[in-house]
């Protein structure tokens, strides 16, 4: 399925193959692309980009949604691999969004970044990156073969190979995150945490359109960042994003008490 100038809008897309790059979605081309409030889940790709490949695109949005349960084989191809996402000299946007278990046999099990420069940037805000893995690459959550991807009070955490491996390569600009193990990539902003675990709950609907991953009350990614930012939007679920003048780390923000029996989940993929 490819994209140009394309919007993807509560929509569930499961299952589709494709032999070059996008298991589910290529999208290419100058003008703005974005997948917003839906799901992206067990799709596979030959090339790129087991779930979403970017390919050449303007400044795309990725907005309240969840890319799941992805594969990328890239054996013997250029492609830098992406189990979830893979973004060649395009620029990203990701807000309050969950990728999580997706793989690849190369590089990148949550997002492969490549060509990343001042016109193509990367930019990561208020998300989850979990439990991706790739074969034995270095930097299983996020991979940055260029550029220096933001990441903003967000959680990169348990992500793995084989060997171990790291959640993160490259070099980020990271800004009160939480990273379980950022490996030997370099690192620069103020406020992260690194060295322990998120304490994340399974993938399950939590409230919302789309399946989310919640943290423990006792995880250190709740308040994690201090401060509101001005008018904040909801989280992925679509309750406050703000809670006691503090914001938590991640995709969801807790609430106390968390009660979602009365959210509506009826949507989630």
């Amino acid at each position: 399925m490819s994209f140009n100038n394309g919007r993807i809008v509560r929509t569930v897309v499961s299952g589709c193959g494709a032999q070059i790059g996008g298991g589910v979605l290529e999208l290419m081309g100058e003008g703005p692309q974005s997948i917003e409030y839906s799901t992206i889940s067990y799709n596979h790709a030959s090339t790129a980009g087991g779930g979403v490949d970017l390919i050449f695109v303007g400044p795309s949005v990725i907005t309240h949604s969840t890319i799941n349960n992805n594969f990328v084989n890239p054996a013997g191809s250029s492609g830098l691999g992406g189990g979830g996402i893979e973004v060649i000299s395009a620029g990203l946007k990701l807000d309050f969004s969950t990728i999580t278990n997706n793989n690849s046999l190369k590089a990148g099990g949550g997002i492969s970044f490549a060509d990343l420069d001042a016109a193509n940037a990367a930019t990561i805000y208020r998300s989850t990156i979990t439990s991706n893995s790739s074969y034995t690459t270095p930097g299983n959550g996020l991979y940055a073969a260029a550029g220096q991807p933001i990441v903003t009070a967000s959680i990169v955490a348990d992500n793995f190979n084989i060997y171990g491996g790291s959640d993160l390569f490259g070099h980020f600009a990271l800004v009160y995150s939480l990273v379980q193990n950022p490996g030997n990539a370099t690192l620069v902003g103020p406020g992260w945490i690194s060295g322990v675990d998120a304490h994340l709950g399974p993938l399950a609907v939590n409230g919302g359109f789309t399946r989310t991953r919640l943290p423990f009350a006792a995880s250190l990614a709740v308040d994690g960042f201090p401060g509101c930012l001005q008018n904040p939007p909801a989280d992925q679920r679509g309750v406050a994003a703000c809670v006691n003048g503090k914001m938590d780390m991640g995709a969801v923000e807790r609430q106390s008490p968390e009660v979602i029996i009365f959210r509506d989940g009826f949507d989630s993929g």
